[in-house]
C-alpha cells in the first residue's frame, strides 16, 4: 500500500490545488527530438508536447506534425522527457492516431530508456509528408 501524502496537512485539512502542485502534478512543457528509424525527416513540427510526473509515474501528451519526411522511413521516434526503468523493449505505453490525413491508429511503443516509438495498429508504414500524430502514453521513471 502506497504511503499516504502528509507533509504540512492537518487531519481534516482539504488538498488543494496548490498542494497538489507541489508534489508534482502540474504539466510541464517538453521538447522531443523527432526522427525515423530509417533515414532522415527534413522538417518536424511539435505543435504540443506536455507531461506530467507523479512520483515515478510520467505521462505524456503529444501533437506532432511532420512536414516534410525526406529519406524518413520505418518507425516514427520520440524521445521521452524522462528516462524510463529498463524493462522490455516494444513494451506498449499508449496510443496515438494520425489525425490530418489517414486518421490511422496505433501505439506508443517503448526501445530502450529514452524513446518512444509509433507503431500503426497492423505494422504497416506511418510516415509520409503532411501527417500529424496526437497520442498519449505512461511509463515509470528510473
Amino acid at each position: 500500500m502506497a504511503t499516504q501524502y502528509t507533509a504540512g496537512l492537518t487531519t481534516g485539512q482539504v488538498l488543494t490545488a496548490a498542494t497538489m502542485n507541489s508534489i508534482g502534478a502540474t504539466w510541464e512543457n517538453w521538447s522531443p527530438t523527432v526522427t525515423s528509424s530509417g533515414g532522415a525527416l527534413v522538417s518536424v513540427t511539435t505543435n504540443s508536447a506536455r507531461y506530467s510526473q507523479v512520483n515515478k509515474i510520467i505521462t505524456c501528451v503529444f501533437d506532432i506534425t511532420i512536414n516534410s519526411v525526406g529519406s524518413g522511413s520505418g518507425s516514427l521516434l520520440i524521445t521521452m522527457p524522462v528516462a524510463s526503468v529498463a524493462t522490455a523493449n516494444g513494451q506498449s505505453m499508449g496510443t496515438y492516431r494520425e489525425r490530418s490525413v489517414t486518421g490511422d491508429q496505433g501505439f506508443c511503443n517503448r526501445s530502450g530508456t529514452t524513446v518512444c516509438f509509433l507503431q500503426r495498429y497492423d505494422q504497416g508504414a506511418i510516415l509520409n509528408s503532411g501527417r500529424s500524430f496526437a497520442g498519449i502514453f505512461t511509463y515509470e521513471a528510473a
